[in-house]
């Protein structure tokens, strides 16, 4: 982390920070509250740098805090709180008291939370869902809300991979805001040669990303991240047709069966598959609440590896036993070696 004049001149290091940028706060008593890891909690960091100290734990089965806001006064920090790295419906809003650390929950299924003063230490609570701004009246010294959120504003530019959203209000109330509407998402995919040539293959609106060819080359596999809840889609290449598989936010990383009749894929909840030609429903291969991401299968299509990310690390490559037949068996998934596979 680092600061600058405002004026320009040199920047000065504060502290170190793993990962991406998940927010941060300057306070009145120039500390700064930040998010110095996605997998972590919050941390005060001197203005004048040093030693980070933590604000706040992870509890139970959270994943990260994130996007602080430190509320007037400066004892009282507002942030977010999720069970999962990818996929913001079911983060809630946060206050903690800096003095004793006292914590309470104010809103669920909500993310970047921020606190609008008004008169008499009354003010709101705004926060977004799924690219809706909501509001909802809240008690500066009681710390508590009260009647139901309104919606404020829809359409609003939101990350759904890190939970953010492109506004900020001023001092006086005013709001800035970065539309859905005009972000314009569109990433396309392209054949690569030995020579180094490209050529697009998959060139229509949307981001596209994790793109599998199908066993028999005629078909790919593609998550898009556009929107919050996109899905993966199989593009065909002779008919030039794309065709949603499933809906869901998070949705990423498909892998083709080797068979090429199932697709499977890494969601919040954990792996699951599904047909390819989107008959039935998608269904759970392996529930986690951590990280997982289905890599490849082995030949003959009974064994799938997959990545398994946890608190401490990535772990070596698990993998996992189906039988891939009219219906999947259950299965257990055990740790193997990674120089079995290979180094991670």
């Amino acid at each position: 982390m680092r600061k600058i004049s405002v004026e320009g001149g040199t920047e000065i290091a504060l502290c170190d920070a793993g990962g991406s940028y998940t927010g941060a706060d300057w306070g009145e008593d120039g500390n700064i509250i930040a998010s110095l890891s996605p997998r972590a909690g919050l941390f005060r960091v001197p203005s004048a740098g040093g030693t980070p100290v933590p604000v706040t734990e992870l509890q139970g089965g959270e994943r990260t805090h994130r996007w602080p806001q430190i509320l007037p006064g400066g004892k009282v920090l507002l942030f977010t709180v999720s069970s999962s790295l990818i996929g913001y419906d079911d983060a809630s809003i946060d206050v903690v008291t800096l003095a004793d650390h006292n914590r309470r929950t104010l809103q669920r299924g909500a993310t970047f939370g921020r606190y609008l003063p008004g008169s008499g230490g009354k003010g709101y609570l705004t926060y977004v869902n799924r690219g809706t701004l909501f509001a909802v009246p809240f008690d500066l010294e009681k710390l508590e809300t009260s009647g139901s959120p309104i919606p404020v504003l829809q359409q609003v530019s939101y990350s759904s991979q890190y939970g953010s959203a492109k506004l900020s209000f001023s001092r006086t109330g005013t709001l800035v805001y970065r539309s859905r509407d005009i972000d314009a998402p569109h990433g396309a995919i392209q054949w690569l040669d030995a020579d180094g040539k490209t050529q697009p293959l998959l060139d229509k609106p949307g981001i596209f990303v994790n793109p599998r060819l199908s066993p028999d080359g005629d078909r790919l596999a593609v998550a898009d991240t556009s929107l919050p809840d996109s899905g993966i889609w199989i593009y065909d290449l002779h008919r030039d047709t794309l065709a949603r598989l499933t809906t869901g936010e998070g949705y990423s990383s498909p892998v083709w069966a080797p068979d090429g009749k199932y697709v499977v894929f890494r969601s919040p909840a954990g792996i699951f598959w599904t047909r390819a030609d989107g008959g039935g429903k998608p269904e759970p291969l392996v529930l986690s609440n951590e990280s997982v991401f289905p890599t490849s299968f082995s030949p003959d299509g009974k064994r799938l590896a997959f990545h398994q990310s946890r608190p401490q690390g990535w772990n070596p490559l698990d993998r996992v036993g189906r039988t891939w037949d009219q219906r999947i068996e259950s299965g257990k998934a055990r740790t193997v070696p990674a120089n079995a596979f290979c180094g991670v």
